[in-house]
């Protein structure tokens, strides 16, 4: 599952998460979280969920697996073409 939200301090949070938990699970294992939620959108699940970020020497890549009724494994290693893309560059 990949989402994007903000915390009561304004921060933006980009979260991926790889295991199949539902969203009402997920939602309440992220508001028991410490990480003051204010708001959340949830973008994309299953094996499109996709998470990737190249700044200043961090890099990661995180795709999503398990759907039901689709790929039922966690074999899923690659990316998958991405329609949908959230670009943010500085100023």
């Amino acid at each position: 599952m990949a989402c994007v939200g903000k915390d009561k301090q304004g921060n933006i949070l980009f979260i991926h998460c790889r295991s199949p938990y539902s969203v009402h699970t997920f939602i309440d294992i992220l508001l028991a979280a410490p990480l003051d939620i204010y708001n959340m959108m949830y973008l994309e699940g299953g094996a499109e969920a996709s998470l990737y970020m190249n700044h200043n020497g961090f890099k990661i890549g995180q795709m999503g697996s398990y759907e039901t009724g689709f790929i039922q494994d966690d074999n899923q290693r690659s990316f998958w073409k991405m329609p949908n893309i959230i670009g943010i560059t500085k100023k």
